[in-house]
């Protein structure tokens, strides 16, 4: 049953979201079934809610939505079935409620995820692809080629890496990681029956080879358990791990000093111990002498039992469908790893018992070769290691629409002599830890939203509203954005405490990033040759031609959306959608602030050659 209440509240807190919509159901209009269809059609989402009779108020400060009822519910109702019947290639069925708020009726409506095989769901007058919607985030997106192919995909019940890759034989299986797997079996279970059986046997009984014409072919996770170095670049030459060191706290923070990048490209399991070895040969150390011991003991300031989760995790739960590598970047106050492939589990139910993935054959070889622990444990084992070292609890992002999930481990102490000597400063705003633990976020990575108060905290969506509203409330943060794209960053009690902190070392970044905003570009400050570009751009303009100017823009000096749009004299929500966003997606542009992309001083660069 809705709880049509606190649906309410959370969306005068949040604002509309991926999986709930708003709309003030003066009828059943096209904008309505394009969130049917796109909720219907969301892979793993599990369905949304649509309410009716409720008005978003506009030109306020924040979100506020206003209850202001449907006029003729039973009317709304039966026009919203019948179509729901009839405009969709496949009907689709919605349970629908009537609830009273303030003597106005409110219409919910529970839109199911319809099963695999009969998606997409699209209108029947407009076909495909641009009759099928996507839910990304709180928009219906219309979809596109790419999408009905990874809809069409997941028709299959089985998973991608037990499909056989065609252009491969025997030939592309290693014999030595076959016997590695064989000792690595005998260590957990040595009675093992597989473990007496040939090779092709052994392969065949975990799906990593399968027969085909009676021939036996290696599927997916037979290459990338058990491929020749030669079959991996050859069959998969984008899967591998780019681990990144950044000197700074920022993406590129110094052009004159690129990063330095070490390629990892190996079977599964070599690739495990490779990334695990460079990554802790990489970490700072800290310095312990036990007592009794004469030899001083230097100790990886993230323990190693959370970064092996976290690289098995990524490799075991990786959408292998993308043609993208795992970066893992090591910033020096932070390790970032960015894995293609969203989590199938919602944010909230990270870390609770259970599991799922999209690459079950994979994930069965890891757990019986204890590489993976058991089901679900992943998540808990790393938040527990991180507490038990004092450290920040780690922040989990999954990106639906980026198909993209982060994983980011601060290297700082909760809570330090420094801490306590700083948060003593805001003795009169009576901070509760939680509260506390945000702030010095804020003061690490430059902003916070809901999301990443909720991993620091363990709290639900609402209380880390609510939180985050009293801190800005107290004027120690600022609110920007409004809805779900809230985020917030330092308010003027913030700065003023971090000039006020000898030695504030790990404040200086923020102090430079959010207290120093670069001047807005103006028009006669360009070179001639982009104002010519420019002022030839009539009101109608191709995609690539608009693109070209923008990639000049950006490779002349960084660009906020704002200075583009001011400049280009575009709308600047229209400019992110169609051209910046797409741009950052295929590469052509990156963020200054990746790790970010909402960061209240976000930018636009042009992609530095490798």
């Amino acid at each position: 049953m809705i709880n049509i209440e606190s649906l309410i509240e959370q969306l005068n807190q949040l604002g509309e979201q991926e999986k709930i919509e708003v709309k003030t159901g003066s009828g059943v209009g096209r904008s309505m079934l394009e969130t049917i269809c796109a909720f219907a059609n969301e892979p793993d989402l599990g369905g949304g809610i649509l309410l009716l009779g409720i008005q978003k108020q506009e030109n306020l400060s924040e979100s506020s939505y206003q209850c202001v009822g449907v006029a003729d519910p039973e009317k709304v109702i039966e026009d919203l079935v019948s179509q729901c019947r009839s405009v969709f290639n496949n009907p689709v069925s919605v349970d629908i409620d009537q609830h009273m708020v303030n003597g106005k009726v409110i219409i919910s409506i529970f839109v199911p995820e319809i099963e695999s095989a009969n998606k997409p769901v699209y209108f029947k007058t407009v076909g495909l692809p641009k009759g099928a919607y996507r839910r990304m985030g709180s928009s219906d997106v219309q979809c596109s080629e790419d999408d009905l192919l990874l809809l069409y995909q997941n028709r299959q019940n089985e998973s991608y890496d037990y499909s056989i890759v065609g252009d491969a034989d025997l030939t592309d299986i290693d014999p030595e990681m076959i016997e590695a797997y064989r000792k690595e079996r005998t260590a957990v279970y040595p009675e093992a029956k597989e473990l007496g059986w040939s090779d092709n046997e052994l392969l065949l009984s975990i799906g990593c080879l399968r027969k085909n014409k009676e021939a036996l072919k290696p599927t997916v996770a037979g290459i990338l358990l058990f491929g020749t170095q030669m079959a991996l670049r050859r069959l998969f030459p984008t899967l591998r791990i780019d681990y990144i060191r950044e000197s700074g706290k920022q993406w590129m923070s110094d052009i004159n000093n690129r990063y330095t990048a070490l390629e990892i490209r190996a079977p599964i399991m070599n690739a495990i111990s490779r990334t695990l070895y460079a990554i802790m040969d990489d970490l700072p150390k800290a310095f312990s002498l036990p007592e009794g011991n004469i030899q001083r003991k230097d100790i990886p300031v993230i323990p190693m039992a959370v970064i092996r989760e976290a690289v098995v995790n990524a490799l075991m739960h990786r959408n292998y469908r993308l043609g993208q590598a795992i970066q893992i970047i090591r910033y020096s106050n932070r390790l970032e790893i960015r894995n293609p492939g969203y989590s199938l589990i919602a944010d909230e139910h990270l870390g609770e018992p259970g599991s799922r993935t999209r690459n079950l054959k994979i994930a069965e070889v890891l757990r019986e070769t204890r590489y993976a622990e058991t089901k679900g444990s992943g998540i808990r084992t790393m938040r527990e290691s991180m507490a038990q070292a004092g450290l920040s609890p780690p922040i989990f992002e999954s990106n639906r629409s980026k198909d993209l999930f982060t994983a980011t481990f601060l290297f700082h102490h909760f809570l330090g002599e420094e801490d306590i000597q700083w948060l003593s400063q805001f003795k009169a705003e009576g901070l509760t830890d939680d509260k506390a633990r945000a702030l010095i976020f804020v003061r690490e990575v430059g902003a916070i939203d809901n999301l990443a108060y909720r991993n620091l905290t363990h709290t639900d969506t609402l209380t880390a509203s609510q939180s985050l509203r009293s801190l800005r409330d107290s004027g120690l943060l600022v609110a920007k954005n409004q809805g779900s794209s809230t985020y917030y960053t330092g308010g003027e009690k913030f700065f003023e405490s971090l000039g006020q902190v000898q030695g504030q070392v790990l404040g200086q970044v923020l102090g430079q990033v959010l207290g120093q905003v670069s001047k807005e570009t103006d028009f006669d400050e360009l070179p001639f040759e982009l104002k010519q570009s420019i002022e030839s751009l009539g009101a109608r303009v191709s995609s690539i031609v608009m693109e070209n100017v923008i990639v000049s823009l950006c490779r002349w000096r960084e660009m906020t959306s704002d200075d583009l749009a001011k400049i280009l004299k575009r709308g600047k929500a229209k400019l992110i959608r169609l051209y910046l966003s797409p741009m950052v997606e295929r590469g052509v542009l990156v963020y200054k602030y990746p790790e970010m992309p909402k960061h209240p001083y976000q930018a636009y660069r042009v992609k530095l050659k490798d």
